[in-house]
């Protein structure tokens, strides 16, 4: 089979790669922007919203959000980069409607609530701490700040203890709706699933976005 590109009119990107025979399915949307977009007042900022939409989003609660995959076989995952923030799920045949539900509530309609942000940022500073005393992770810093100096790739993905603390529910929605904008996501899928499929499933999730002013280029 052949892999195909399409994009949706708001400009986000799909990519299909089906492979028949299979029983399983991964599907990722991700967003082609990340730590590097960052600038030092919300350094650590796409890491932190990333944690904080696992909080809840849609009608779902935090567990709701893991169980509903799980029940059904599959799994569900995210991880935040310089250059990107990703949103992976893992499914039996016929699982893409409901991953992509899933994931596109926690793109677009997280809970953000202030309690569960208190709650995050102690998490994310025990990352930041633990870090701090991982000797390869301190050298690794180390080395990205002398090799980059001011740009935003020499801060850590995590942030600092200040940036973490400054995060507030009310900047954070406005970072994730920059960060996740339509002409900055791909979703893709292979495996058990279809072009038409696929298509439809994200035409459905985020074919209604708006295009919004994006995060300025670092």
């Amino acid at each position: 089979m052949t892999t195909t590109l399409h994009t949706l009119p708001n400009g986000v990107r799909v990519v299909c790669d089906p492979m028949p025979g299979l029983e399983t399915l991964a599907l990722s949307v991700v967003a082609g922007r990340g730590a590097a977009w960052e600038d030092p007042a919300r350094s650590g900022w796409s890491h932190l919203l990333e944690h904080m939409v696992f909080k809840g989003a849609g009608t779902r609660t935090s567990r709701d959000i893991v169980e509903v995959i799980e029940s059904q076989g599959g799994s569900i995952n995210a991880a935040t980069g310089y250059e990107r923030t990703s949103f992976q799920v893992r499914a039996l045949k016929g699982g893409l409607e409901l991953g992509m539900a899933v994931i596109a509530d926690l793109l677009l309609r997280p809970t953000l609530d202030p309690a569960d942000l208190t709650r995050e940022k102690q998490v994310v500073l025990q990352e930041i701490a633990e870090a701090a005393d991982a000797p390869d992770d301190y050298v690794f810093d180390l080395i990205q700040k002398a090799a980059w100096g001011d740009h935003p790739v020499a801060r850590p993905i995590l942030g600092s203890v200040e940036t973490v603390n400054a995060a507030t529910t009310e900047a954070l929605s406005d970072w994730r709706g920059a960060l996740y904008a339509p002409d900055r996501l791909l979703v893709s899928a292979t495996g058990a699933v279809s072009e038409a499929e696929l298509l439809a499933a994200a035409q459905a999730a985020f074919g209604d976005m708006p295009a919004v002013p994006g995060v300025p280029e670092p």
